[in-house]
C-alpha cells in the first residue's frame, strides 16, 4: 500500500466507513478504491473532493 493508500485507509477507519461506502458515495467500483490505495490507479479531482468531504479531511491530506 502507498502512503497515500495509508491515509486514505486510515481516514475510513477513523470516520467509519469501508472501501464498499467510499466507492459508493464516490460513484466509482470498490475494486477501484482499492487500486488507488495500492497506487495503481489515480482519481479524478471531483471523485478526490467527494471522498475528501465524507472523510471530513482536505483533499491535501488524504491525496497529496
Amino acid at each position: 500500500m502507498t502512503e497515500k493508500g495509508i491515509k486514505l485507509k486510515v481516514a475510513c477507519v477513523r470516520e467509519g466507513f469501508t472501501q464498499r461506502e467510499i466507492a459508493r458515495a464516490a460513484g466509482v467500483s470498490p475494486a477501484l478504491i482499492s487500486m488507488v490505495m495500492m497506487g495503481k490507479r489515480r482519481l479524478n479531482p471531483k471523485r478526490k473532493k467527494i471522498i475528501a468531504r465524507l472523510l471530513d479531511r482536505p483533499i491535501e491530506a488524504i491525496f497529496d
